[in-house]
């Protein structure tokens, strides 16, 4: 992820209706409604809209299994015949919920797919931005929770940037009291014990 961390070009695509590639189940019939993306040679980012957005799944409370995800064959597709290293999605899967397991493990053994999910692209024009992905520094860990911001043109890129990256640290300074509090609680009633054993000694 460290190298997607920085800004970087990324296209984003809107996935046909009609024909979705990340429902097909034919490879080859796959390979067609990638070719009819037009996703040129070279571009290593691309970020799918498909009809998650449409449905506005990312702004719901509750999940919905019927979400719109890649299936094993179109995730080969995209390995084997792109240049594609980071794979944007517009719900909490890259997956199709019935190629959750299969369609992952395609992604992943790659060991060269970037893989980030979630995103709100709603009233986002396709084409090409400035893609920005702040994840969290987390030793140990396979994923992290990130702020993802793409815009046009570089002299907003390095205000949203700072925008975005003060957003996160304000989050996280949160998440780091709560947890200080946890721990807190959890302690005050062992060391509460350890003092009462040390009066009766």
């Amino acid at each position: 992820m460290s190298n997607f961390s920085n800004p970087c070009p990324a296209l984003l695509v809107d996935v046909p209706r009609h024909s979705n590639v990340t429902v097909l189940r034919k490879l080859r019939y796959a390979a067609e409604v990638m070719e009819s993306l037009n996703i040129p040679r070279g571009v290593r980012r691309v970020l799918f809209r498909r009809m998650n957005t449409d449905k506005r799944l990312m702004w719901q409370k509750e999940s919905d299994l019927s979400f719109v995800g890649f299936t094993e064959d179109g995730a080969q597709w995209l390995v084997g015949y792109t240049d594609i290293k980071l794979v944007g999605v517009d719900y909490l899967s890259v997956a199709s919920y019935e190629h959750m397991i299969p369609a992952h493990v395609v992604f992943l053994k790659s060991k060269e797919i970037v893989i980030v999910e979630a995103l709100k692209l709603d009233d986002v024009e396709p084409g090409m931005y400035m893609l920005h992905c702040l994840p969290l520094r987390l030793a140990g860990a396979e994923g992290s929770p990130v702020r993802s911001a793409f815009l046009q043109g570089q002299v907003l890129s390095l205000q949203v940037f700072l925008s975005c990256f003060s957003d996160m640290c304000s989050q996280l300074h949160k998440e780091m009291k709560t947890m200080q509090s946890i721990i807190f609680c959890q302690m005050k009633p062992a060391a509460c014990m350890a003092e009462r054993a040390w009066a009766h000694s």
